[in-house]
């Protein structure tokens, strides 16, 4: 759940969101401008440090204990298939009132807040500038884009796509490609597989070969969006790429 790469823990911008919260400067309303393959993890590796008794995650205070797989009984998500509704962020914006359970705060966080409707925006507007003592707002976009009344009550910490993301050369023929699908169906988190595939997107780009380039973004929100195992994202990832199959048909399994 916790599991953050390198590229995003060694960059200036977690340096300076763990600072923040080491001096518990945190303003109420954060604004996290990460890749989408990133946020969930983000997410959860800013609140297991802002929820923490002292800010480090000791593993010791009743916050830290209260971690588990599902994740914290003070962090409250909107999003986790798509952009909220207003009714979803309506009641987010209801239950980051109650107390904590855990904790001496509560979260509540907004996953894909670039792609919220106006509607369901403007619902959040009132938390973001009056949260109750213990309620702190979290926005996780991929596109630093707020509506004006959100963004001049968030405090923004950005981490640039372009450091987060290598190109990677896509594999060559059909042995290269069996290897690479052994080699990622190891993977124990999902999440550095869609990574490599943010690679690979990112270098089919840059060869104009945009239709392939294009099926694999979709294959990456589609595996985020469905959790999907790494093995299940390699062999997709093989059949979009490789065999030229159309995403439609692999959406459709997923309705």
């Amino acid at each position: 759940m916790y599991h953050l790469p390198a590229s995003v823990t060694q960059g200036s911008t977690w340096a300076g969101l763990m600072e923040a919260m080491s001096r518990s400067v945190l303003p109420s309303a954060v604004a996290l401008v990460i890749p989408e393959t990133y946020q969930r993890q983000l997410l959860w590796a800013v609140a297991r440090y802002w929820l923490c008794e002292d800010h480090t995650y000791c593993g010791h205070c009743l916050s830290c204990m209260a971690w588990s797989d599902d994740g914290h009984p003070d962090v409250l998500v909107a999003g986790n298939d798509g952009p909220p509704s207003v009714d979803v962020c309506r009641k987010l914006a209801d239950d980051v009132h109650l107390s904590p359970v855990a904790s001496s705060r509560r979260i509540a966080a907004v996953l894909w807040a670039d792609k919220m409707n106006l509607n369901a925006a403007n619902s959040m507007l009132k938390i973001a500038e009056e949260p109750p003592s213990h309620g702190h707002v979290f926005f996780l976009m991929e596109e630093d884009r707020l509506i004006p009344t959100l963004r001049s009550r968030s405090w923004f910490f950005r981490f640039p796509q372009e450091e987060l993301i290598e190109a990677l050369p896509v594999p060559d023929g059909e042995a290269a490609w069996l290897a690479w699908i052994a080699r990622a169906g190891q993977k124990v988190q999902a999440v550095d597989l869609l990574a490599e595939l943010r690679g690979m997107e990112m270098s089919l780009a840059s060869q104009g070969l945009l239709k392939e380039a294009a099926g694999l973004s979709q294959l990456i929100f589609l595996a985020g969006r469905a959790h999907l195992p790494a093995t299940m994202i390699a062999d997709l990832a093989y059949l979009l790429i490789k065999e030229d199959y159309p995403f439609e048909h692999i959406s459709d399994h997923f309705r």
